[in-house]
């Protein structure tokens, strides 16, 4: 899935956005399945030693400003 936000974040800040979509795929995968998967710094989600899930961010930005950010998180459910 991908999702386009407009931040109002300094550039800088950025990777503030990836931290936060792993914390929430993280706790969402718990809440729903009772499992504890884990953060691979800074963008993956692994769970038993496999990789569950990926998150990617784009961003459009002027020298003090994000025009937009393009969020996307793509979780392997066949696994």
């Amino acid at each position: 899935m991908s999702i386009v936000l407009k931040p109002l974040l300094d550039p800088v800040d950025m990777q503030i956005i990836t931290l936060a979509a792993s914390v929430a795929v993280a706790d969402a995968i718990n809440e729903e399945t009772g499992m504890h998967p884990k953060i691979k710094w800074p963008n993956d989600i692994i769970l038993e030693k496999r990789k569950l899930c990926g998150i990617l961010t784009e961003m459009s930005c002027e020298a003090e400003r994000i025009n937009y950010v393009i969020l996307g998180i793509g979780i392997n459910v066949n696994q």
